[in-house]
């Protein structure tokens, strides 16, 4: 459900509101699929501990981003509904 070659695992999340979840680090990662293979009611994305370098396609109703430890460059094109974001130990 995650992205890419080599994928472990990925674990989703739904609450009772129909929100959505994706946890899905510690994959060695290198992107993340397109946005819409994502479902639109997605609000939480762990991406941390994989080997992302860019994140784009992030749904437009996320309100929680980790993408911690990865070899990010830059963010651009932040959702604004977005409230959280861990990005530390990257390139940028």
């Amino acid at each position: 459900m995650c992205f890419s070659q080599g994928i472990k695992s990925a674990i989703l999340l739904i609450n009772l509101k129909s929100e959505v979840g994706y946890i899905c680090s510690n994959n060695n990662l290198t992107y993340l699929i397109h946005i819409d293979d994502l479902p639109s009611n997605l609000i939480t994305l762990n991406c941390s501990n994989n080997q992302l370098t860019h994140l784009d396609f992030l749904p437009i109703g996320l309100i929680t981003l980790d993408c911690s430890n990865n070899q990010i460059t830059h963010l651009d094109k932040l959702p604004i509904s977005l409230i959280k974001l861990e990005c530390i130990n990257n390139k940028i």
